[in-house]
């Protein structure tokens, strides 16, 4: 995984003739993630799918839509999941006092530290703190629609835009304890399938997710697009 970045932000127009309908396989392709909700191990749990460069994340639900423009050349995209926990909101004013984040887990609970700097028509926020708890630690910083993850330690100040009148962002602490590869190749149209998740750390098992993959509006006729974001 890598850090995240936004809707709209280096997002590139669709190719002519990308659209359902043109020869080849579509650009631009709608993933609508389904889920066997009964599984504890999904209880307020988060997925992330990412293709090529670009990812999404969202809370796990049945008719999630994750939404990518540009999927030339891939045939394989990566699911990963993902549980909460801690949340801290941010005030986004330059002089504003920076807050604690405390994460509970492991022998010794992590702080974090996060203090925020304007640059311009962005935001720039600075995280510090201790060692991470044991396992896949994960910190998302999101700004209207705008949202960074990354691996904890491996990237220390998030940048993202910032609009006018945009007042209060958030940090979130995540803990990965799942992922897996899955096929997203269009060449035949729609197409669903199962992927099975093998689970890791304190988790165990897998977990049981379906996969529709399908131009945008073919997969479902009422998308709610997941944030968007970008890899670096």
């Amino acid at each position: 995984g890598g850090p995240l970045a936004a809707a709209g932000a280096r997002r590139t127009s669709a190719p002519t003739g990308s659209a359902s309908g043109s020869r080849g396989p579509p650009r631009m392709v709608d993933i609508v993630l389904g889920a066997a909700l009964h599984d504890p191990q999904l209880h307020d749990a988060f997925a992330a799918l990412t293709v090529g460069k670009a990812q999404q994340l969202s809370r796990v639900k049945p008719g999630q839509v994750y939404r990518f423009q540009n999927t030339a050349g891939r045939r394989h995209g990566k699911i990963e999941l993902f549980r909460r926990l801690a949340s801290q909101s941010l005030h986004l004013q330059a002089d504003s006092k920076e807050r604690h984040i405390d994460v509970p887990g492991g022998a010794t609970p992590l702080e974090l530290t996060a203090s925020v700097t304007r640059e311009g028509d962005r935001v720039a926020v600075a995280l510090r703190g201790g060692a991470a708890p044991s396992g896949d630690v994960f910190v998302a910083v999101a700004v209207g629609r705008a949202q960074q993850l990354a691996r904890l330690g491996v990237v220390d100040v998030f940048r993202l835009p910032c609009a006018a009148g945009v007042r209060w962002g958030k940090v979130e602490v995540f803990q990965r304890f799942a992922s897996a590869f899955a096929q997203i190749d269009l060449t035949h149209g729609v197409m669903s399938s199962e992927v099975s998740v093998p689970c890791s750390g304190a988790a165990s098992g897998a977990v049981t997710l379906q996969l529709t993959v399908g131009p945008i509006g073919v997969a479902t006729a009422r998308p709610r697009p997941a944030v968007s974001a970008e890899l670096r």
